[in-house]
C-alpha cells in the first residue's frame, strides 16, 4: 500500500515537472539506489540516459519561466506527463515484483499533478501578482519531493 502511495506522489511530481522527475529517477537507477538490473527498465541505468534527462530537466526548469511556454494541459504536454507517470510507477514497482498497479497509480498521479498544479499555480500567481516565485516553488517541490520519495523507497 505504501508503494502505491509513493507511486501516486511520484506521478504528481511528474505532473509538475516531468523531465526533472525522470532525471532524478534515472540517476537513482544509474547509481543502483533503485535496483532494476535484469528488468526491462535496466536500460535506464546506462550512463547516457541520466545525463540526457538532466539536460532536458535543466531546459525544462528554464523554459518554464518564459512567457511563451505552452500550457501543461495541452495534448503533447499532458501525454508526456502521463508517460513519465507510467515510467515512475513502473520503476518504483519493479524491484518489489509488484504487478502493474503502480504504473496506473503513477499515471493517475500525473493527471492530478498536471491539473492541480496548473490550477494552483494560476491561483497563487494571481494572488501574489507574479508568477516567478510560484514557478521557483514548483521547481523546489519537484526536486526535493522526488529526492524524498526515492529516499523512502531506496533505503527501506
Amino acid at each position: 500500500m505504501f508503494l502505491l502511495f509513493l507511486a501516486l506522489c511520484e506521478g504528481c511530481l511528474a505532473g509538475l515537472r516531468p523531465f526533472t522527475t525522470a532525471a532524478i529517477l534515472s540517476w537513482a537507477i544509474h547509481f543502483s539506489a533503485l535496483e532494476l538490473s535484469g528488468t526491462s527498465l535496466a536500460v535506464c541505468g546506462t550512463w547516457w540516459l541520466p545525463i540526457t534527462l538532466s539536460v532536458l530537466a535543466i531546459a525544462e526548469l528554464i523554459r518554464d519561466k518564459l512567457s511563451t511556454t505552452r500550457c501543461r494541459r495541452s495534448r503533447a504536454q499532458f501525454a508526456l506527463r502521463l508517460c513519465v507517470g507510467l515510467f515512475c510507477g513502473a520503476a518504483l514497482s519493479m524491484p518489489h515484483s509488484v504487478p502493474w498497479w503502480p504504473m496506473v497509480i503513477g499515471a493517475v498521479g500525473a493527471t492530478i499533478g498536471t491539473f492541480a498544479g496548473s490550477t494552483l499555480r494560476r491561483a497563487l500567481s494571481r494572488a501574489l501578482d507574479g508568477d516567478m516565485p510560484i514557478a521557483f516553488l514548483e521547481d523546489a517541490v519537484a526536486i526535493f519531493g522526488g529526492l524524498s520519495i526515492l529516499s523512502q523507497i531506496c533505503y527501506k
